[in-house]
């Protein structure tokens, strides 16, 4: 049986620029005609169907051209085969997870290199300090619940028996604990400043009075964990200063105080804010990821000791300021 390019095309829905790039390959070897005109027999239609398998299979053409050459087998092409799609697997699966990695921290498309480590996330995004979710407050809420159940039922109980307790004025009691449950309610919706980064820009909670923290924690048990929170563009940014400070901090496995190094993060705006965070706490990986972010979206930086270059390229505080004073 004689066909042309025409009848292959139709037979096997592939164009000619593909049979012609195979020939050119040498892997197909169709007759020529004297009108100049290709002619495929038997042998080229089954070589072609072979060529076509193994590259449904992205199997690489030297690979197709050992195995039509008969210098590997069958088995050896699906072996080698199984492996590089094995470790496409891995790879493709690599750069789903940071995808959605970014994606769920609303993190900008930065190349971070070995920062970026996913099997390590914390969180939903890069934050400076732990920032109370409703869960918290709720939990906080029902230990006051609780208590003033635990205490209300004690005193009861102590009035109907014949104890200390009965003589003495009810108030005496009261009052103390109600005290007591009002300084425990506070410290518990007591929200520190944190600053978050995202894609376009930073959202930050400034904690200074006891009043805002109050109509936060209102806002956050009725759904809206944003209220109180400010949104800046990193445009709008207009210069960071960085401050780093030496401390000693004694551990209780370690006999002397050791020296540490903190910082402090000081923001101007563009229209005339300023957002101070002292001391900040974050994640291990976060320090580097967040410094990172704002070398690259902040032009002004005042940062004299390179505390920021140094997170960045994942070096802590401590190490980097030792290495400057040595």
């Amino acid at each position: 049986m004689e066909l042309s390019t025409k009848d292959i095309e139709k037979a096997f829905g592939i164009n000619r620029k593909t049979l012609f790039f195979y020939e050119e390959e040498g892997l197909l070897h169709p007759q020529r005609k004297e009108n100049g005109y290709r002619a495929y027999h038997d042998e080229d239609v089954e070589r072609l169907k072979t060529i076509l398998l193994l590259r449904r299979m992205d199997v690489s053409l030297d690979d197709v051209k050992k195995y039509l050459n008969k210098k590997i087998t069958v088995q050896e092409i699906l072996q080698e085969q199984s492996e590089k799609l094995h470790t496409k697997k891995e790879e493709y699966a690599k750069k789903e997870q940071e995808a959605l990695y970014l994606k769920d921290r609303e993190m900008p498309l930065l190349d971070y290199g070995e920062l970026l480590d996913v099997n390590r996330a914390q969180g939903r995004r890069i934050a400076l300090c732990q920032r109370k979710h409703k869960k918290e407050y709720i939990k906080a809420l029902c230990n006051v619940l609780i208590f003033s159940i635990l205490i209300l039922s004690m005193i009861v109980i102590g009035y109907h028996s014949a104890t200390v307790i009965s003589a003495l004025p009810l108030h005496l009691y009261l009052i103390p604990l109600f005290l007591l449950m009002i300084v425990y309610f506070l410290n518990a919706i007591h929200q520190e400043s944190y600053l978050e980064f995202t894609d376009q820009g930073i959202f930050y909670y400034q904690s200074v009075r006891t009043k805002d923290d109050l109509w936060h924690f209102w806002a956050i048990m009725k759904g809206n964990e944003e209220e109180g929170v400010c949104f800046v563009p990193y445009e709008n940014i207009k210069t960071i200063h960085i401050q780093t400070r030496r401390e000693y901090v004694k551990y209780w496995h370690v006999g002397l105080p050791e020296e540490i190094y903190t910082y402090s993060i000081s923001f101007e705006f563009a229209e005339g804010r300023k957002f101070v965070l002292r001391n900040p706490y974050t994640m291990e990986k976060d320090q580097g990821l967040f410094a990172f972010v704002l070398l690259s979206k902040v032009k002004n930086i005042d940062d004299p000791h390179g505390a920021l270059v140094a997170m960045a390229k994942g070096q802590s505080l401590t190490a980097h300021m030792k290495m400057l004073q040595a």
